[in-house]
């Protein structure tokens, strides 16, 4: 009987937190089968069944539920000693280079670069702020070191993890000039949705922005309706902006971190760690 892995313990326990094994699978940048033969060696090497699958997705047994609060601790530990095995003898130094859409940083930062900063004391960061398709191409060609992007294009060199998802539409406030659409042009997603709407479309005047949170502000103040995702959007704060009627289109983006399949930084790895156990 093959025994666990340590792998077998971080894909129990992502398998648990996502609740459901194909959305798991995509996070832990695997194919299902593959997450359900290592769920399956785990169960088999313990002697229990871990989950209860439906139609709806999967449930931790109690077994699991016992489980649960173990695996988290060993994997804290195992990651700990991880580090430790695996640092070399004088402290990591150098520059590391994060690229990410300025909108996309307001809510992701928080989430991972504390630890970072702190763990890494003599490494200089930087921030590139670009369009995320300019930061997959910057990654692929070793200038950034991570990226934290929407909608990335599968490519050999790269490792692609999902973090969330969000959704982008036509937002605005209750008070609105509805034949002004404010956006930034250069969004892909925004192109696709112009196009969707092309036939139909009620606007008059334009708007362009290359900001988001610029462009949640115009849209708040009534002058038009903008194209936003719904976490720029949301972030406005006091519920002021409100998505357009059913009739106009949305997009939905996959947040992502990236970096070289050939990247050995241990940075690299510890930001798509902590990502993946946020909840963004």
């Amino acid at each position: 009987m093959d025994h666990p892995e340590n792998r077998d313990i971080l894909n129990f326990l992502e398998a648990a937190k996502v609740g459901n094994f194909s959305r798991a699978a995509v996070r832990l940048g695997m194919t299902q089968p593959s997450l359900t033969r290592s769920i399956h060696k785990l169960e088999a090497a313990l002697g229990v069944s871990l989950f209860i699958r439906s139609k709806a997705g999967v449930r931790l047994t109690r077994a699991g539920n016992q489980l649960l609060p173990l695996t988290k601790e060993l994997a804290e530990n195992l990651d700990k000693i991880r580090r430790t095995l695996t640092q070399e003898d004088e402290e990591l130094m150098g520059s590391f280079l994060i690229g990410c859409h300025s909108s996309v940083a307001i809510y992701s930062v928080n989430h991972f670069f504390p630890k970072v900063a702190a763990h890494f004391k003599r490494v200089e960061f930087q921030f590139v702020h670009d369009l995320s398709r300019k930061i997959v191409d910057n990654v692929i060609a070793g200038q950034i070191d991570f990226g934290i992007v929407i909608n990335p294009v599968k490519h050999p060199d790269l490792v692609i993890k999902e973090i969330a998802r969000d959704e982008i539409g036509f937002w605005r406030a209750e008070k609105t000039e509805l034949d002004t659409l404010i956006y930034d042009p250069e969004l892909s997603q925004a192109q696709w949705l112009l196009a969707k709407i092309e036939k139909k479309m009620r606007f008059k005047r334009f708007i362009k922005s290359s900001n988001l949170e610029v462009i949640a502000e115009i849209v708040a103040q009534g002058c038009g309706v903008g194209i936003l995702p719904a976490r720029v959007a949301r972030a406005r704060g006091n519920g002021e902006l409100r998505l357009q009627s059913n009739d106009f289109p949305r997009f939905i983006d996959h947040l992502c971190g990236v970096y070289r399949a050939d990247s050995k930084n241990p940075i690299s790895m510890e930001i798509s760690q902590l990502l993946l156990r946020s909840k963004i």
